[in-house]
């Protein structure tokens, strides 16, 4: 009974609730579930962190939590608002050092208010090359802004259809930068590498087979390109673990 009526009230959430606080999407202050620090969202784009919260992420932090400690350096590509980023800043602690690279202006606002002052923010996009590149914008919250024009509109249409609004995507000029050259210029060193890009995770590898060489952990969001992905990270000497992680993350470790 009990269970029936938890369903129930989910159901009644997000068929009365969930479409009212769209006409609320007001910025707001919570608690991040895993940091307990503050967390400053849009309480209708931002959603999924307090509706799902670290539920969708169960699998990934178990593995985090074991690889990442104090002193580590971290690179984080694709940081959105800093959800990633805060767990990150709490395990290296003041001794270890994070870098993260985002390239949208509204999620680079809420980053700023969310990650500590001695993390480093790169306001460009991680590439194959140093240069420029349009990058996508969906309205639904920034989580599927991508490199690739396509899987940004395919996604929107997705995005459209179960919120039932009508969002056209919109598209701006980003610098871009390689791993490697933004490890170099920062002469960083990341231990733990997390990459989510939406789609164009082959080309921020690419940037990156210096610093593949030599970092001992990845989390990447794969999308496409599996199978071209995995045979490039095993040339560089890693090995797939954690077969069991969904949410298309998958977790390398260099042999």
């Amino acid at each position: 009974m009990r269970l029936k009526k938890y369903i129930a009230n989910i159901k009644i959430f997000r068929l009365i609730l969930l479409p009212i606080f769209r006409y609320l999407d007001f910025n707001i202050k919570i608690k991040h579930d895993v940091t307990k620090r503050n967390f400053f969202i849009k309480l209708y784009s931002h959603k999924g962190y307090w509706y799902y919260g670290k539920e969708r992420e169960n699998e990934e932090l178990e593995v985090i939590n074991k690889w990442i400690k104090k002193g580590d350096s971290i690179l984080e590509i694709g940081a959105h608002i800093g959800y990633f980023t805060q767990i990150f800043e709490d395990l290296v602690s003041e001794t270890g050092r994070v870098i993260v690279v985002e390239p949208t202006p509204i999620s680079i606002n809420f980053l700023k208010k969310n990650i500590n002052n001695n993390s480093i923010i790169i306001p460009k996009a991680a590439s194959r090359n140093n240069g420029s590149a349009t990058l996508y914008i969906e309205k639904f919250g920034g989580f599927t802004n991508s490199l690739n024009q396509r899987f940004t509109k395919l996604k929107n249409r997705t995005h459209q259809s179960s919120q039932n609004i009508v969002q056209e995507i919109s598209s701006i000029e980003v610098e871009t930068e390689t791993i490697d050259n933004i490890c170099s210029r920062n002469m960083f060193v990341p231990k733990f590498i997390k990459i989510d890009v939406e789609d164009a995770e082959l080309q921020v590898l690419l940037g990156a087979l210096e610093i593949l060489k030599i970092s001992k952990y990845l989390m990447i969001e794969i999308n496409s390109n599996k199978d071209e992905i995995f045979n490039l990270l095993i040339k560089l000497g890693y090995r797939r673990v954690f077969n069991h992680i969904k949410n298309n993350n998958y977790f390398f470790e260099k042999k």
